[in-house]
């Protein structure tokens, strides 16, 4: 049995079979000590002909992402992971109709900040400042500590019991600031056209470990980072694309330099011209200017395994700096999909990143 919190997500899309049954009370349960206990889920999945023919690591690791191979290879040599009901080895190659099978323990939900801001709101629109630890939608161990399901009450605390309203773009988990959500499926539409079209302007503040130029433009190739352990790492590039790899561009301004700990930090202004997963967080740690706070793209990718593994340490705390990434959406321009109207739409920086331009600021931010 392994535990994480909450690391694995299912899709539909995915050409699998995948059962996902509780194991026990699926309520709330406390131990003898009245400490909660974690709620333990068993998943099978069976084989099919996209699948049959890979290694067993090879096919976990490409199925559940967010899971290392080495991690995979661990489990399965451990025992953790069975085919057919028997013990197996990472290079055991799958055929159709073979059920592999294991357990794991999901974690309590995690707390979040629930306490948005509504910057802008119309009959057509609804925008949002996000926290900066606050998932848009399900996914992992979060599945009611989510900004969706927050609007979903607002919008009951409203008599709107019904009402559904779609985020036009994404803001990763830890990234806070501006979001944008329609309130109909033809506005949805036109909105998203707009971002992926690059109609709308889009501003943003990250600090980075390292002193930075003044000023920099930073166009090229963004595609996934064949070097990292972590599979949904991206790295960004100037030379020939390869065949995963889209064009992206970015361009940066300083803010400021401070030192804190005796690390020099640089705040800048980033302006995205194209909306790729991860692009400023991945354009600059290819660059050699790692995120502040960022377990994926800061000093220590291998932060990001531990986290998933609950096994974070306290010089990894000290290597981050901040407990989030130190990512901040400010400023979104765009015209209105129905008026036609500019909307110049700000938001200012949390009081954790306010904290990085101060004197004393310190790794507890």
């Amino acid at each position: 049995m392994f535990t994480g919190p909450g690391v694995f997500s299912w899709h539909n899309s995915q050409p699998v079979i995948l059962l996902v049954q509780e194991m026990g009370d699926p309520n709330e349960k406390k131990s003898d000590s009245g400490v909660e206990e974690a709620e333990f889920r068993h998943v099978e999945l069976v084989v099919d002909r996209f699948q049959a023919g890979r290694r067993m690591d090879l096919l976990l690791t490409a199925r559940y992402p967010a899971l290392s191979r080495s991690s995979w290879q661990q489990r399965i040599n451990d025992g953790e992971v069975t085919l057919n009901e028997k013990p197996t080895r990472p290079s055991r190659v799958v055929h159709e109709g073979e059920v592999i099978r294991f357990s794991y323990r999901m974690r309590p939900e995690p707390d979040v900040d629930r306490n948005i801001g509504i910057i802008y709101e119309d009959d057509d629109l609804l925008v949002i400042d996000k926290p900066g630890d606050l998932p848009i939608h399900a996914s992992g161990g979060y599945r009611k500590n989510t900004l969706n399901e927050v609007l979903i009450e607002l919008f009951r605390s409203r008599g709107q019991e019904d009402f559904v309203c779609r985020p036009a773009h994404r803001l990763d988990r830890e990234t806070s600031g501006l979001i944008v959500y329609t309130k109909s499926t033809q506005m949805a539409r036109k909105v998203t056209k707009a971002f992926l079209s690059g109609e709308v302007d889009k501003y943003y503040t990250v600090f980075v470990f390292g002193s930075f130029a003044e000023i920099r433009s930073c166009e090229g190739w963004i595609g996934p980072d064949g070097g990292s352990t972590v599979r949904r790492k991206q790295r960004y590039h100037e030379g020939e694309p390869g065949p995963d790899d889209v064009r992206c561009r970015t361009d940066f301004e300083r803010i400021q330099e401070v030192t804190i700990d005796g690390r020099l930090i640089t705040a800048l202004k980033a302006r995205l011209f194209t909306g790729r997963m991860h692009q400023i967080r991945a354009t600059l740690c290819s660059l050699g200017y790692p995120v502040v706070g960022d377990r994926l793209y800061g000093p220590d990718e291998t932060i990001y395994l531990r986290r998933l593994e609950d096994a974070e340490t306290e010089a990894d705390a000290r290597t981050l700096l901040l407990k989030r990434t130190a990512l901040h959406c400010t400023r979104l321009e765009f015209r209105h999909p129905r008026t036609g109207q500019r909307l110049l739409l700000e938001s200012p920086l949390p009081d954790s990143l306010v904290t990085l331009l101060t004197p004393d600021a310190s790794q507890d931010s």
